[in-house]
């Protein structure tokens, strides 16, 4: 039967396809300790604190960012460190030896050991941090008003004495912002060695990208005297403490939730993308037709919230629009479609369960299915023969949407070749942030699922900058001594269509562009001419 769901209502949640089969697990506590990474982890004596006393956590965090000299605003003292090159990074381990002191102290107060770098301070070596203290939500979680205060202590090259003072202030209920608030410190460098004394020198933000913050989450461990399962039972009963509240206040996503169906083909002379997108607010259909010749466009309608009906596989938009695995008919501004198509040939998920559920949204949920066009299929004016590829691809972004930034590059049809290949990399909202990527191959009838974010298979160098009107896309993917393809995609700006803009961030996608892998194990070049699709959404400049 077919369900017609308000967008709000309880069972909407677990009906909606994209996101149905990871419910459970994005709600799992340890994927919500990975979320917070270090700043919950640290924490994890709660709950066992009698029963363990000896047992203690660590984790290791590096920050960086930029200052500049004096006691300026904030952002201001960033932007220009930033353009002087005024690099500020810190590189430390955080230790809470004894969970019993830990809990008991309202500060929270872990050790800090580390390096930190200001040249101007430091020296280009850098400096040791002695004695440092980081104050884990020394606030309230039941009052929403927390912060995460540092002060790291470190000799200049001439035994100056400095301190660097930050916090990351974590406030208000329905956290949409917390993703940034965890991940950027605010921070002055001052004379002495005495916190909250002496003249401020400097003034900085430093902040985590995402590959620190998946590293962090890697680093965090139960140390101290008990048995493996002491350790376990430890960090497990924590979780329940931490995020009673924060599960309810900060990770309740509905009102900010945005689900993404699209299908997309091209032939090498034309080609188009049909995205469905249930937004908070709003349901938005937005097609998108190319032509080699340099004609682009793009095509929206919107429609209530209220008329978004999903059964199975199967999502219609206000009986505009029905996408499902096998077909696609409908119209978008009286524009037809009617495509079939068959796409079981190969499913990838590009984000595995846990780190999805562990960054909460920041990383977007996403599977694609790579198939082809099963007979002759018509999109407006174009026509696309049996036979066209063409990826059926859904994703989910539960907050986050805004602010991260990230580059995609998919071609199904390498000439003369099975390969197959489609790569999604992301980056965060830091301005230091670089690009994670997961991977999708098919090569010499071998598949490959290089998703592990933990593992750098997939390396993007280029996410769509432009070179001499051109946008360029560069990475390179490596997997044991089985692979290692370097990759190296573009289009002209003129065959890239200008999408939404997501905050401060806007979309520019094609079908048309063209890419060339080369693998280095076998020495051999493959060229997908036309027929590749090429994504950036980026902060433009």
């Amino acid at each position: 039967s077919r369900h017609h769901l308000r967008r709000n209502s309880p069972t909407v949640c677990a009906l909606r396809a994209p996101v149905r089969k990871h419910n459970m697990a994005r709600r799992a506590s340890v994927a919500v300790l990975l979320a917070l990474a270090a700043a919950l982890a640290a924490l994890a004596a709660v709950a066992a604190a009698d029963d363990h006393p000896d047992l203690g956590i660590t984790f290791d965090e590096t920050m960086t960012g930029f200052y500049s000299m004096g006691d300026l605003p904030y952002q201001e003292a960033y932007d220009e460190g930033k353009a002087a090159g005024n690099l500020l990074q810190f590189k430390c381990s955080m230790t809470a030896p004894h969970m019993r002191a830990f809990v008991a102290d309202d500060s929270h107060a872990m050790q800090v050991a580390g390096e930190l770098k200001a040249n101007a301070f430091t020296g280009f070596g850098g400096a040791k941090i002695y004695q440092g203290v980081l104050n884990l939500f020394n606030g309230s979680i039941e009052n929403h008003e927390m912060e995460m205060n540092y002060f790291l202590p470190f000799t200049g090259p001439k035994g100056q004495p400095y301190h660097l003072e930050g916090v990351k202030h974590i406030r208000g209920d329905n956290c949409t912002h917390l993703l940034h608030m965890i991940t950027t410190l605010y921070s002055h460098i001052r004379e002495g060695n005495v916190r909250g004394k002496g003249a401020i020198l400097a003034t900085g933000i430093v902040e985590i990208d995402i590959l620190h913050c998946l590293e962090l989450a890697a680093s965090i461990r139960v140390v101290g005297n008990g048995t493996d399962a002491d350790k376990l039972d430890a960090l497990t009963e924590f979780l329940g403490f931490v995020t009673k509240d924060i599960s309810r206040d900060c990770l309740n996503f509905t009102n900010w939730e945005s689900q993404f169906w699209y299908i997309w083909a091209s032939d090498g002379k034309s080609g188009f993308l049909l995205d469905l997108i249930a937004r908070p607010n709003e349901l938005e259909l937005r097609l998108e037709m190319y032509q080699i010749n340099g004609t682009v466009t793009v095509v929206k309608q919107y429609a209530s919230v209220e008329d978004l009906f999903v059964s199975g596989s199967t999502v219609t938009f206000a009986g505009l629009m029905e996408m499902s695995e096998a077909n696609c008919t409908g119209s978008v501004q009286d524009v037809p479609l009617n495509l079939d198509y068959d796409v079981t040939s190969a499913t990838n998920d590009f984000v595995p369960v846990l780190v999805y559920a562990a960054f909460f949204g920041l990383l977007p949920q996403i599977e694609s299915k790579y198939g082809q066009i099963t007979r002759p299929s018509s999109v407006g004016p174009l026509s696309f023969a049996a036979g066209t590829p063409l990826v059926h691809t859904t994703y989910t972004f539960e907050i986050g949407l805004h602010e991260l930034q990230w580059a995609m590059i998919s071609c199904l049809n390498f000439e003369g070749s099975d390969l197959k290949l489609e790569l999604v990399s992301a980056r965060g909202p830091g301005a230091n942030a670089s690009y994670l990527g997961s991977t999708y191959v098919y090569h010499y009838g071998n598949e490959y699922h290089l998703n592990d974010p933990l593992v750098e298979h997939t390396k993007v160098t280029e996410g769509g900058d432009i070179v001499n009107n051109t946008r360029v896309f560069s990475a390179s993917v490596v997997y044991e001594s089985k692979l290692h393809l370097n990759i190296a995609c573009d289009a002209p700006t003129d065959l890239f269509a200008t999408l939404d803009n997501e905050g401060k961030t806007t979309i520019h996608t094609t079908v048309l562009g063209s890419c060339v892998v080369d693998d280095l194990i076998r020495g051999d070049r493959f060229v997908c001419a036309n027929q590749a699709l090429l994504e950036t959404k980026r902060k433009d400049a």
